[in-house]
């Protein structure tokens, strides 16, 4: 009989300490999982802003371009004016790049 209270309070202790580690498992999982969801919206938010940069960065392109100059040999650029660096456009590899463009003194 004594020998059966002793393996039930043994019993009764490994349960409550299971259940213990049960409740700090679903603490962590709570946290990790709150985590990831901060993770998810930062990466959302991230992905939008690039998306706002990239319309922003065609739109100054469009805007730019209303500044191009003549393709004259002889012409020379007055300070301050926005030039397109055609050489750069003849690779194939760059051939979907924005221009490149520079400013002349």
């Amino acid at each position: 009989m004594e020998e059966t209270r002793r393996i039930n309070s043994r019993l009764g202790e490994s349960i409550h300490s299971v259940a213990s580690v049960a409740e700090q498992t679903a603490a962590g999982v709570q946290e990790v999982n709150a985590s990831s969801t901060q993770q998810d919206q930062a990466i959302h938010d991230i992905a939008r802003q690039a998306l706002e940069i990239s319309e922003l960065s065609q739109r100054l392109f469009r805007e730019i371009n209303v500044f191009k100059i003549g393709q004259e040999e002889d012409a020379k650029p007055h300070g301050g004016q926005l030039l397109i660096i055609e050489e750069a456009r003849s690779s194939k590899d760059n051939a979907d790049e924005a221009p490149l463009l520079a400013i002349a003194e």
